[in-house]
Protein backbone atom coordinates (compact mmCIF):
# COMPACT_ATOMS: atom_id res chain seq x y z
CA UNK A 1 0.00 0.00 0.00
CA UNK A 2 1.01 3.58 -1.30
CA UNK A 3 1.87 6.27 1.27
CA UNK A 4 -1.67 8.45 -0.20
CA UNK A 5 -3.72 5.01 0.10
CA UNK A 6 -2.15 5.27 3.51
CA UNK A 7 -3.51 9.08 3.72
CA UNK A 8 -6.36 8.94 2.42
CA UNK A 9 -7.79 6.19 4.69
CA UNK A 10 -6.59 7.68 7.83
CA UNK A 11 -8.23 11.07 6.38
CA UNK A 12 -11.69 8.97 6.04
CA UNK A 13 -11.42 7.54 9.06
CA UNK A 14 -10.59 10.45 10.90
CA UNK A 15 -13.69 12.04 9.49
CA UNK A 16 -15.96 9.40 9.67
CA UNK A 17 -14.67 9.41 13.88
CA UNK A 18 -15.33 13.25 14.14
CA UNK A 19 -18.47 13.25 12.31
CA UNK A 20 -19.80 10.50 14.96
CA UNK A 21 -19.01 12.88 17.68
CA UNK A 22 -20.71 15.64 16.53
CA UNK A 23 -23.78 14.02 15.42
CA UNK A 24 -24.10 12.23 18.62
CA UNK A 25 -23.66 14.86 20.78
CA UNK A 26 -26.98 16.56 18.54
CA UNK A 27 -24.70 19.39 17.16
CA UNK A 28 -21.72 20.75 16.09
CA UNK A 29 -20.41 23.05 18.65
CA UNK A 30 -21.92 26.08 17.22
CA UNK A 31 -25.78 25.88 18.37
CA UNK A 32 -26.56 23.22 15.63
CA UNK A 33 -28.54 20.10 16.56
CA UNK A 34 -29.82 17.29 14.72
CA UNK A 35 -33.21 16.21 15.84
CA UNK A 36 -35.72 13.58 14.82
CA UNK A 37 -39.18 14.98 14.29
CA UNK A 38 -42.82 13.53 13.79
CA UNK A 39 -44.94 15.92 11.70
CA UNK A 40 -48.88 14.47 11.43
CA UNK A 41 -50.77 14.05 8.41
CA UNK A 42 -53.43 17.40 8.25
CA UNK A 43 -52.55 20.73 9.31
CA UNK A 44 -54.23 22.83 12.03
CA UNK A 45 -55.32 26.44 12.88
CA UNK A 46 -52.67 27.78 15.16
CA UNK A 47 -51.75 31.66 15.93
CA UNK A 48 -47.78 30.65 15.69
CA UNK A 49 -47.31 32.10 18.94
CA UNK A 50 -47.90 35.55 18.33
CA UNK A 51 -49.77 37.30 21.21
CA UNK A 52 -52.03 39.24 18.36
CA UNK A 53 -56.15 39.02 18.69
CA UNK A 54 -58.09 37.55 16.31
CA UNK A 55 -55.22 36.60 14.09
CA UNK A 56 -54.62 32.88 12.98
CA UNK A 57 -53.26 30.93 10.44
CA UNK A 58 -53.89 27.71 8.94
CA UNK A 59 -50.74 26.29 10.09
CA UNK A 60 -48.21 23.65 8.61
CA UNK A 61 -48.64 20.22 10.99
CA UNK A 62 -46.40 20.89 14.36
CA UNK A 63 -42.72 19.41 14.58
CA UNK A 64 -42.72 17.35 17.68
CA UNK A 65 -39.39 15.94 18.63
CA UNK A 66 -39.17 12.12 19.11
CA UNK A 67 -36.89 11.86 22.11
CA UNK A 68 -38.49 14.94 24.62
CA UNK A 69 -41.94 15.21 23.11
CA UNK A 70 -41.47 18.87 22.69
CA UNK A 71 -43.40 21.14 20.34
CA UNK A 72 -39.92 22.14 17.70
CA UNK A 73 -41.35 24.40 15.21
CA UNK A 74 -43.73 23.93 12.15
CA UNK A 75 -43.15 21.73 9.28
CA UNK A 76 -43.39 25.06 7.17
CA UNK A 77 -40.39 25.80 8.89
CA UNK A 78 -37.94 23.02 7.25
CA UNK A 79 -36.09 23.95 4.23
CA UNK A 80 -36.56 21.22 1.72
CA UNK A 81 -39.55 19.52 3.22
CA UNK A 82 -42.62 20.03 1.64
CA UNK A 83 -45.67 18.64 3.14
CA UNK A 84 -48.77 16.79 2.01
CA UNK A 85 -51.75 16.64 3.14
CA UNK A 86 -52.92 13.39 4.45
CA UNK A 87 -49.21 11.86 4.86
CA UNK A 88 -47.50 11.76 7.90
CA UNK A 89 -43.51 11.79 8.31
CA UNK A 90 -40.95 11.20 10.20
CA UNK A 91 -37.75 13.79 9.44
CA UNK A 92 -34.15 13.89 10.26
CA UNK A 93 -33.32 17.90 10.69
CA UNK A 94 -31.05 20.40 11.51
CA UNK A 95 -31.98 22.69 13.68
CA UNK A 96 -30.17 26.09 13.60
CA UNK A 97 -30.41 29.44 16.10
CA UNK A 98 -32.01 32.10 13.86
CA UNK A 99 -29.65 35.11 13.85
CA UNK A 100 -31.39 38.31 15.16
CA UNK A 101 -33.82 36.10 16.28
CA UNK A 102 -37.66 38.39 17.13
CA UNK A 103 -38.02 38.66 20.70
CA UNK A 104 -41.97 36.66 20.03
CA UNK A 105 -40.67 34.73 17.43
CA UNK A 106 -39.09 30.89 16.68
CA UNK A 107 -35.42 29.85 18.36
CA UNK A 108 -34.40 27.48 15.65
CA UNK A 109 -34.79 27.11 11.95
CA UNK A 110 -34.40 23.75 10.45
CA UNK A 111 -32.83 22.15 6.87
CA UNK A 112 -33.71 18.88 5.89
CA UNK A 113 -31.22 16.18 6.20
CA UNK A 114 -33.26 13.13 5.99
CA UNK A 115 -36.67 12.06 5.21
CA UNK A 116 -36.98 8.69 7.37
CA UNK A 117 -40.29 7.57 7.14
CA UNK A 118 -44.00 8.93 5.54
CA UNK A 119 -46.34 6.97 5.83
CA UNK A 120 -49.99 7.54 3.82
CA UNK A 121 -52.89 8.09 6.72
CA UNK A 122 -55.50 9.54 4.77
CA UNK A 123 -57.72 7.44 2.81
CA UNK A 124 -60.12 8.37 0.11
CA UNK A 125 -63.13 9.49 1.84
CA UNK A 126 -61.44 10.66 4.93
CA UNK A 127 -62.94 14.16 6.34
CA UNK A 128 -61.11 17.02 8.05
CA UNK A 129 -62.87 19.45 10.00
CA UNK A 130 -61.93 22.89 11.03
CA UNK A 131 -63.17 25.69 12.73
CA UNK A 132 -61.11 28.63 10.79
CA UNK A 133 -61.30 32.32 11.75
CA UNK A 134 -62.28 34.24 8.65
CA UNK A 135 -59.66 37.14 9.70
CA UNK A 136 -58.90 37.74 5.53
CA UNK A 137 -55.76 35.74 5.36
CA UNK A 138 -57.25 32.15 5.25
CA UNK A 139 -58.16 31.63 2.28
CA UNK A 140 -56.69 32.43 -1.78
CA UNK A 141 -58.06 32.04 -5.40
CA UNK A 142 -54.91 32.02 -7.76
CA UNK A 143 -54.06 30.94 -11.16
CA UNK A 144 -56.99 28.80 -11.27
CA UNK A 145 -57.49 27.58 -8.06
CA UNK A 146 -58.71 27.64 -4.33
CA UNK A 147 -56.19 27.27 -1.33
CA UNK A 148 -56.04 27.99 2.05
CA UNK A 149 -52.77 28.94 3.40
CA UNK A 150 -50.77 27.23 0.75
CA UNK A 151 -52.81 23.70 0.60
CA UNK A 152 -54.45 23.73 -2.86
CA UNK A 153 -58.29 22.34 -2.82
CA UNK A 154 -61.01 21.65 -5.31
CA UNK A 155 -64.65 22.60 -4.61
CA UNK A 156 -67.20 20.07 -4.47
CA UNK A 157 -70.42 20.22 -6.76
CA UNK A 158 -72.93 22.98 -5.15
CA UNK A 159 -70.57 24.29 -2.53
CA UNK A 160 -70.04 28.29 -3.20
CA UNK A 161 -66.06 28.33 -2.81
CA UNK A 162 -66.34 31.78 -4.07
CA UNK A 163 -68.90 32.94 -1.34
CA UNK A 164 -66.29 31.36 1.07
CA UNK A 165 -63.50 33.79 -0.41
CA UNK A 166 -65.33 36.75 -0.58
CA UNK A 167 -66.56 36.74 3.25
CA UNK A 168 -63.24 35.46 4.50
CA UNK A 169 -62.46 39.03 6.65
CA UNK A 170 -65.42 39.67 7.67
CA UNK A 171 -64.13 38.60 11.30
CA UNK A 172 -66.75 35.51 11.21
CA UNK A 173 -66.24 31.74 12.04
CA UNK A 174 -66.80 29.07 9.61
CA UNK A 175 -66.53 25.37 10.25
CA UNK A 176 -64.85 23.55 6.82
CA UNK A 177 -65.17 20.36 5.87
CA UNK A 178 -62.70 18.60 3.49
CA UNK A 179 -62.85 15.49 1.98
CA UNK A 180 -59.66 13.64 1.09
CA UNK A 181 -59.88 12.38 -2.35
CA UNK A 182 -55.98 11.83 -3.14
CA UNK A 183 -54.28 12.98 -6.29
CA UNK A 184 -52.37 15.45 -7.32
CA UNK A 185 -55.20 18.18 -5.36
CA UNK A 186 -56.07 15.87 -2.67
CA UNK A 187 -58.73 17.31 -0.48
CA UNK A 188 -61.82 18.74 -1.71
CA UNK A 189 -63.80 21.48 -0.04
CA UNK A 190 -67.92 19.54 0.84
CA UNK A 191 -69.49 21.98 3.23
CA UNK A 192 -68.65 25.33 4.97
CA UNK A 193 -70.97 26.97 7.27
Amino acid sequence: MDIASIFRRSTLLSMAFITTLLVGCGGDGSGNRIIIVNVSDSPEVCDHGLDIPDIAFFCEPPLYNIETGNLEGYAAMVEGFSHEFGVASVLRVQAYPIEDQAADGPIYDFRLIETIRTTQVAQVGDIYTFDIPLNGYMFQFRDGQYAIQGYEFNCAEGVDCQQLLEIDGSEGLATIEFTYVGGEVPITLTSWN
